[in-house]
């Protein structure tokens, strides 16, 4: 028998309500918060089933948790598991949310398949072999998924379709990885720009322009300006361990390389208290440990952004403010989802020859250029 809901209006509608929190990204935000090994404060928490599951698990994995009104509590500091079991994997179908962040925790994880999914085609593939591309080992045993990430290392992660979870779980494993992961047809949802903005708050460095490389191509400007060199002398080499930090050749040949865990605050430290070397709070680095270092040059085909950062860097003038001005214009589009990736470099590359270019701006010309470059930008999307 089918239910009818009869709605009768002619009456205005007044009052207030409290909106929660959203489901969508408060679940791989609970996961998130294994990464960080200390207390999360988080607002608004939906008071749903599905967060109850989330919360069971990271009880189990040795987590304390507790309400404080509408805002739940959560400490990882005591995690002493990496294992869970099948009843609770079973309650959520995102319950495997929990894979990529264990995984990035204590290098290893065994789970079930969630919410009921049985073998053959799974909808979990995905996650898989985006953990797969980290460096993790996988391997199905009795039902169970029993993974070992010893050496996560920091890689280009294919996902043939924009899936959600899979760029959650690929986010989450990827903060335990040393180096850079790039994430190709990553899913845009609203619950991805959450999760991520998160993890950047924990520490983790996620933002677009490392995914077009624009960010190389600004650090190729600011090489020329604060050493004074032409072009022809800054390069760029992709290095996924992130372990070399700086390179410097010398007229006879020589390299000499600044080296250190994967840690910005330690290149950061150098450049605050140089010529000075003071003790660190960084862990040292064990080249025994560390794994093969690999160098490759980048692929400016696929990343036009930095072919197009070197042109302006070699025009000079107002052609840097203009571009750097329209990619933050792009990329702000791009965050409240209004232009596509792909979009970023078709309207930043379109907007900065539209921009009157002077040699030698002044300041307010240098300003000029910035607000011309973001109105084409607009204009152009």
């Amino acid at each position: 028998m089918m239910c009818e809901l009869l709605v009768e209006g002619g009456e205005r509608l007044y009052g207030e309500l409290t909106i929660q929190g959203s489901k969508n990204s408060v679940l791989p935000i609970l996961a998130a918060t294994l990464l960080c090994a200390d207390t999360c404060v988080i607002e608004n928490c939906p008071k749903l089933r599905d967060v109850d599951a989330s919360v069971a698990i990271l009880r189990h994995l040795g987590c304390c948790t507790h309400w404080e009104d509408s805002a739940l509590v959560v400490d990882t500091a005591r995690m002493d598991r990496a294992v869970v079991p099948d009843a609770l994997m079973r309650e959520m179908r995102s319950s495997v949310i929990f894979l990529g962040a264990i995984l990035a925790r204590c290098k290893e994880a065994t789970i079930c398949y969630p919410g009921g999914c049985e073998l053959g085609p799974r909808p979990i593939d995905l996650h898989l072999s985006a953990l797969s591309a980290l460096g993790a080992e996988i391997r199905e045993t009795g039902g169970e998924l029993k993974c070992r990430g010893g050496t996560l290392l920091g890689s280009d992660v294919y996902l043939p379709m924009p899936s959600v979870g899979a760029t959650e779980n690929a986010l989450l494993c990827a903060c335990g990885a040393d180096g850079v992961t790039t994430i190709y047809n990553a899913a845009r949802e609203p619950e991805i720009e959450d999760l991520a903005n998160f993890l950047n708050k924990m520490g983790a460095k996620i933002t677009v322009d490392c995914a077009t490389l624009m960010n190389k191509g600004l650090e190729v400007i600011e090489a020329m300006r604060l050493y004074r060199l032409p072009l022809e002398q800054v390069d760029v080499v992709i290095h996924r361990q992130s372990i070399v930090h700086s390179m410097v050749e010398f007229t006879d040949g020589a390299v000499m390389a600044q080296m250190g865990t994967p840690d910005m605050r330690l290149p950061i430290q150098l450049a605050l208290t140089y010529p000075e070397r003071i003790p660190s709070p960084v862990e040292r680095l064990d080249l025994l440990s560390c794994g093969p270092l690999t160098f490759s040059p980048p692929d400016t085909e696929n990343f036009p952004c930095l072919a197009l950062a070197r042109d302006c860097a070699k025009a000079s003038g107002t052609a840097c403010p203009a571009m750097n001005g329209a990619n933050e214009e792009a990329v702000a589009m791009f965050l409240n989802d209004k232009i596509g990736f792909y979009d970023i470099y078709r309207l930043v590359n379109a907007a900065v020859p539209q921009v009157p270019f002077i040699a030698d701006p002044t300041l307010e010309q240098i300003l000029e250029a910035d607000r011309l470059a973001r109105e084409a930008v607009r204009a152009n999307s």
